[in-house]
């Protein structure tokens, strides 16, 4: 790389990017590794804005184990799968210190099932399934993964879910009650693991009205996303029968 401004004026480029922080920087090498004449400019010096005061971590994704993204997670493996390919010399582990405690999320056994799965998923793997998963949910998995995707079996999840909510149970959140007759209709079934698709064909309504719903239900119970909304559930019973007395 040279700074010439003289030399920069008077050439003449195929790319040229402003800014040189971590993107713009990035953006530079890939152009000037496919042979075009590559010309960046910095107002100030290279990675002197946000891209000096970042972290510098290589991001592994083992958070979206936590809300049972996997596609994510598989994302951000192959993209750390790059930097190491690239910068050896770069990139190397770190260690962390978390804090483990109670039953839920934060237990130790649950953060050391996200670690195990993490590692599996990270070397490759696509999913995860049951031996004792029906014939008609191995061929669903075995279609997901030869299309690219990603999947966790939903007895996994029914599984680890029920796991987590082994603790005393909170009382359902009042915004529960704003939810209408329909809506309480697609969050039962979505606790049952059921996808979108299948909820329409169980309520005999279309995917894109089963979306709508959803989208409504997180928003009236402030959650981020299914994951949570199918945690909810099993924390509080709410759609558990009342044994008659």
């Amino acid at each position: 790389m040279h700074r010439d401004l003289p030399e920069l004026a008077r050439g003449e480029y195929d790319v040229l990017v402003v800014g040189g922080g971590a993107a713009g920087a990035a953006a530079a090498r890939e152009a000037a590794l496919r042979g075009y004449r590559t010309a960046l400019i910095e107002r100030e010096d290279f990675g002197a804005g946000a891209s000096a005061h970042c972290f510098k971590v290589v991001h592994g994704g083992i958070r979206y184990i936590q809300h049972g993204d996997v596609k994510r997670l598989r994302a951000s493996c192959h993209e750390r799968s790059i930097f190491l390919r690239l910068a050896p010399h770069l990139v190397k582990p770190l260690p962390f210190l978390i804090p483990t405690y109670g039953y839920g999320r934060n237990s130790k056994w649950f953060l050391g099932a996200g670690m195990l799965l993490y590692d599996a998923l990270s070397a490759g793997a696509s999913g995860f399934v049951l031996k004792d998963d029906s014939p008609e949910q191995l061929l669903a998995a075995i279609r997901t993964v030869a299309a690219g995707d990603a999947l966790l079996s939903p007895t996994v999840t029914k599984k680890v879910i029920k796991q987590f909510a082994r603790h005393p149970r909170p009382a359902p959140p009042k915004a529960l009650g704003e939810l209408s007759e329909r809506e309480r209709d697609v969050f039962r079934l979505m606790a049952e693991g059921m996808s979108n698709s299948e909820i329409g064909q169980e309520l005999f309504i279309s995917e894109t009205t089963v979306k709508t719903h959803v989208t409504h239900i997180l928003q009236k119970l402030n959650l981020r996303d299914r994951v949570q909304a199918v945690v909810l559930a099993y924390q509080t019973g709410v759609f558990e029968e009342t044994p008659a007395s």
